[in-house]
């Protein structure tokens, strides 16, 4: 087994493993082969750090996107208004009045 290498990261390079990470098609392998492959310890650990957050805001996300749906279709639903009857009739003649149509 080949000893780690526990060469410490400038900033600049930081920054650079930040750039890379974001780019399109280019960042998920690469933070993927960062965090498995490389032999330095600095860089494994910030990639292995970056997939972590990652996940956290990810899985953040679904639930308030989850949360938000359940609150809005509540407040959605006593605002459905049906077209259908005479007092939608009375509604869209309004509009098509005011149109000059």
């Amino acid at each position: 087994m080949k000893p780690i290498a526990t060469n410490a990261l400038s900033v600049f390079g930081y920054i650079g493993l930040i750039i890379l990470f974001n780019l399109p098609y280019v960042g998920l392998p690469a933070l993927l082969i960062c965090a498995l492959f490389i032999q330095n310890q600095s860089v494994r650990s910030f990639a292995r750090a970056i997939i972590i957050i990652e996940v956290v805001c990810t899985l953040l996300l679904v639930v308030v996107a989850l949360l938000g749906f359940i609150s809005f279709s509540d407040i959605f639903g006593d605002f459905y208004f049906d077209f259908s009857g005479d007092e939608g009739t009375a509604f869209l003649n309004n509009i098509r009045y005011y149109l000059g149509a």
